[in-house]
């Protein structure tokens, strides 16, 4: 399972709001959210877990999801939702959606010191 999938990360906005006020939701922080163990600890997280729905793997279908979720001051995450999904598959939504929603803490972000919630925007491809 683990050669079925590309998986890309990256946060998905250039702009930061509210930055004197903690607790507005940033998408850009002076010191992002992290995985644990990093990014490479994200990879190998989404490997291990993600699972490809069998429907479409018999079927020969390939995709992507790009899901939105927000990391809170606690580390956990909240607000997950799907920005995109190509094709419009409801089995590859849901497995993003449940795979996001299972990941440990994260380290929380931080701005002017502070932490702060913040907006994380991952990719997720679904290939044979």
């Amino acid at each position: 399972m683990k050669n079925l999938l590309t998986l890309l990360a990256f946060i998905g906005s250039l702009t930061a709001f509210g930055q004197r006020d903690t607790t507005k939701k940033f998408t850009v922080t002076e010191v992002m959210a992290e995985f644990p163990g990093g990014y490479n600890g994200l990879v190998e997280y989404l490997k291990k877990n993600v699972k490809y729905p069998e429907e479409q793997k018999k079927k020969k279908i390939e995709g992507r999801v790009v899901v939105k979720f927000m990391i809170t001051k606690e580390g956990a995450i909240d607000s997950v939702s799907i920005m995109k999904s190509e094709p419009d598959i409801d089995a590859f939504k849901e497995e993003a959606i449940r795979v996001v929603k299972n990941m440990p803490k994260w380290t929380p972000g931080t701005q002017n010191g502070k932490i702060v919630r913040v907006y994380y925007t991952l990719p997720l491809g679904f290939r044979l």
